[in-house]
């Protein structure tokens, strides 16, 4: 899984491209959280996980969801989901997550080009393209 971060002030949009799931040959455990935490240090506690280029996820992603929403509401923050596909979407319900965070179904709107902030995860740091 391939995360980008675009953000500004206490907001950052963070796209999730790709498959979540342990044994993933794309996915780096950890990394998601590791963001986060960046995050939340440096101020920005209102985070929104872009799903629209996810395309799967499994029961671990869906934990891990579960606790990023929880360390973002203990630092006074909130978490969002944004534009899941069906699958992820039904994922999502059939765990009642939706219950617990706030999924919307349209992408999040990045801000204003000359105000976004944008960078790859610290997993993308140093990684060779393709």
């Amino acid at each position: 899984m391939d995360i980008v971060t675009c953000q500004r002030g206490a907001h950052a949009t963070v796209d999730l491209i790709g498959r979540w799931a342990i044994g993933a040959a794309d996915s780096r455990p950890g990394a998601l959280q590791c963001l986060i935490v960046r995050l939340v240090e440096g101020g920005c506690v209102d985070v929104t996980l872009n799903l629209r280029r996810l395309a799967t996820l499994d029961a671990h992603a869906l934990g891990e969801i579960a606790t990023l929403s929880q360390e973002l509401r203990t630092a006074g923050g909130s978490l969002t989901l944004a534009a899941p596909n069906r699958f992820v979407r039904q994922m999502i319900a059939v765990t009642r997550l939706d219950t617990m965070i706030p999924v919307h179904d349209t992408p999040a709107l990045p801000a204003p080009a000359t105000a976004i902030r944008c960078a790859p995860s610290p997993a993308q740091v140093g990684r060779a393209p393709g």
